[in-house]
């Protein structure tokens, strides 16, 4: 894999935390960063809700219907599924 070359100001106390929390693992700086770089990336990704935000059309000539012949949205929504 490919890498690429960066650099990045870190905070002394920040830091020290870091190469602690690296050397207690029994891993390298690099190693924590890359991982911590992967989780959040992995946690940002968009979460999808399974709802759909129907758009409102308004009719021109609008009809009414009775009561019995409509049906209620959000059954209908579900029956299609």
């Amino acid at each position: 894999m490919k890498t690429i070359r960066t650099t990045v100001d870190i905070p002394d106390p920040l830091y020290c935390r870091l190469k602690a929390r690296a050397a207690t693992e029994r891993h390298s700086v690099k190693e924590l960063i890359l991982r911590s770089i992967e989780e959040e990336l992995r946690g940002s990704e968009p979460k999808r809700s399974g709802k759909v935000k129907l758009p409102i059309v308004r009719s021109k000539k609008p009809r009414s219907r009775p009561a019995g012949q409509c049906r209620d949205l959000h059954d209908y929504s579900f029956s299609l599924m």
